[in-house]
């Protein structure tokens, strides 16, 4: 999706939207797909994200996709 993420050799990534979190933070809730807004770390645009199983990651790529869109 062309977004920028910070390296991690966690189970979890730092995603960064370029937009304001938590819009698309609710739009994903809404779809069923829960991800943490960073806003409490003063990370305003970040999104954290923890790794799934493939078909997770998949649903949440396209979940991505369309809350960015609005």
């Amino acid at each position: 999706l062309g977004l920028k993420y910070a390296p991690s050799q966690t189970n979890f990534i730092l995603v960064d939207l370029g937009m304001p979190c938590l819009d698309v933070y609710k739009r994903m809730l809404s779809r069923g797909v829960i991800v943490r807004p960073l806003t409490s770390f003063g990370l305003h645009n970040c999104i954290r994200v923890t790794v799934g199983k493939p078909e997770q990651n998949q649903r949440f790529l396209e979940t991505l996709a369309i809350a960015l869109e609005g």
